[in-house]
């Protein structure tokens, strides 16, 4: 039922966003910065939601086998006391920095935030299954001024970095040149 809500609420604030005039553009900003904050209550305070969910929370609790686990993945774990803390932690850090480029490089923020929750972008998916990769995504994104400012050299860190996380982080690297 929250889903429906979810789509409801951001629907009607793409509406006003899309036809708000320059005086009421301090309305979609508030109004942003509410929808962030629902969205990371709501992916941060899950509980036992995702297909990997089992696999990374088993891996938290026994640490017996490592395979398949990346090296930045593994030190990770080691750095928080539970496995909803480090689920907590990570939501918050990663959404706030997917939300704050989101409003800073596009002209409809909310629109955007529309469509990255309820698209092919699969927000849900990212936040809840792939955990791994929401991390390298984060790191990505946080890097992503280099790729402005053309610095080639702190791009490739960056992408080494985000890898240690999740190895796709290397196909990012692809699709920016």
């Amino acid at each position: 039922m929250i889903y429906y809500f979810l789509v409801l609420l951001l629907f009607s604030f793409c509406l006003c966003e899309q036809y708000a005039n320059p005086r009421e553009k301090i309305f979609v900003n508030y109004s942003y910065i509410v929808l962030a904050a629902i969205l990371i209550i709501f992916t941060a305070g899950r509980y036992e939601v995702g297909y990997d969910w089992v696999a990374y929370y088993d891996f938290f609790t026994k640490r017996d086998d490592i395979s398949g686990f990346e090296p930045g993945y593994i030190f990770y774990n080691n750095l928080f006391p539970t496995y909803y803390t480090m689920q907590i932690i990570t939501c918050i850090i990663g959404c706030v920095v997917l939300f704050k480029y989101i409003y800073n490089n596009s002209f409809y923020p909310i629109l955007v935030l529309f469509f990255c929750v309820f698209s092919g972008y699969s927000y849900m998916t990212l936040t809840f299954d792939t955990f791994r990769q929401f991390i390298a995504e984060t790191i990505i994104i946080i890097g992503m001024p280099l790729v402005k400012r053309k610095k080639l050299i702190s791009w490739i860190l960056i992408i080494a970095f985000a890898m240690q996380f999740h190895v796709s982080a290397n196909f990012v690297h692809c699709f920016l040149h």
